[in-house]
């Protein structure tokens, strides 16, 4: 039986795309057309040497202006008439802009369209363009079924937008090879991992303090590094200036390369996820593949997820004391009660495999064609 033909579109979001796109390669022909901003971790090369060797059909529009600009407009137009060209059966997207939704009616309005929505409300710490807040308003009326990446967004979807057709797919584990590195072998001292970008609503700030805190009181058996960009220099003064037992951190401020990965989560025991609030967490997924436990405020995001055997959870997200409390409890757990915990994680990535959440999609996606047909 010939496979239906759809399109994967997106200008963003692209770790969780290369954890399903070729899974879907299984149930489908994927034409994936992608919108690659000069300051995307991902380039032109890798996107041609991932799709090698797969039946994926690559449609490469690099951005060279301003979302805004009519040069952009431009591209939008000139994309979505390729993809008019191919008549598929079903577009999948988590593009968001102003200009996708005249061209999709214009060109595509009968092609049924499924929409991920990664944020359904933005972070309290984003500062989001009025355009965007346009687009997204405007996306909300345009297509076929919403799909969702954490129960906690798709049950505030369910209640906000309660007529509008959305389902659950969850984000799947993010796989970037094996270490070369024995896993950490503490000799007592246990090494806490910060991974990701550092913004403001992530806490590291909080973060900070209560590890300070820790420290002031004659707890000296815990380390901590950071590996990530700060999302501003004004927000690294902030956390820096906070810090006065230097020698207790690890500090790598820059930007990750992916064969870096596996041997940075191997040399550590615990990852640390201090966050005031959250929506669901590309570090996280990294994480869980990696198998360790984690240290969180019970935020669904987490305790989607995770649970108290491989966890250890804080109640306030914006408390030093109650993060202080959960790294005193990390720096007297005892190492087999944190062994039987590292099993219990690698037990718990199984349920969150490529295939498993590809199946999702597939699931969604032979629906609304089905519907649309």
């Amino acid at each position: 039986m010939e496979k239906r033909t759809i399109v994967y579109l997106n200008s963003g979001f692209f770790d969780t795309d290369i954890t399903v796109i070729k899974e879907l390669t299984k149930s489908f022909q994927v034409h994936w057309f992608v919108l690659l901003s000069p300051n995307e971790p991902y380039n032109a090369d890798f996107f041609s040497r991932f799709v090698e060797n797969s039946s994926i059909i690559l449609h490469l529009y690099p951005i060279k202006s301003r979302r805004r600009s009519l040069h952009f407009a431009k591209l939008i137009y000139r994309c979505l008439k390729q993809i008019k060209k191919l008549h598929p059966a079903l577009v999948y997207t988590c593009h968001q802009d102003l200009y996708f939704p005249l061209f999709y009616k214009i060109f595509l309005r009968n092609i049924p369209l499924v929409m991920g929505i990664h944020d359904v409300l933005a972070h309290s710490s984003a500062n989001e363009p009025l355009m965007l807040k346009v687009a997204k308003r405007l996306n909300l009326y345009i297509a076929n079924k919403y799909v969702l990446f954490s129960k906690n967004q798709y049950s505030l979807f369910k209640s906000l937008y309660p007529t509008k057709q959305s389902c659950f797919v969850g984000m799947s584990i993010k796989d970037f090879g094996m270490p070369t590195i024995p896993k950490s072998n503490n000799n007592g001292i246990k090494k806490l991992l910060f991974f990701g970008t550092l913004q403001p609503y992530k806490g590291c700030d909080l973060l900070i303090e209560a590890f300070e805190k820790l420290l002031d009181s004659g707890v000296n058996n815990l380390r901590l590094s950071f590996y990530g960009r700060f999302g501003s220099d004004s927000y690294k003064k902030k956390c820096l200036s906070k810090i006065k037992h230097p020698d207790f951190y690890n500090f790598h401020f820059e930007f990750v390369a992916n064969e870096d990965v596996p041997n940075i989560f191997a040399s550590h025991d615990w990852a640390v996820f201090p966050y005031r609030d959250a929506t669901q967490s590309g570090p996280l997924m990294i994480n869980l593949r990696y198998g360790l436990p984690i240290i969180a405020p019970s935020h669904t995001c987490f305790t989607d997820i995770y649970d108290e055997n491989t966890a250890i959870f804080y109640s306030d997200s914006n408390s030093i004391k109650s993060l202080s409390e959960a790294l005193i409890k990390v720096a007297a757990l005892k190492d087999n009660i944190y062994s039987d915990m590292c099993k219990l994680c690698s037990k718990t990535a199984l349920l969150f495999s490529e295939e498993v959440v590809a199946g999702r999609y597939i699931k969604t996606f032979n629906m609304t064609i089905n519907e649309n047909s």
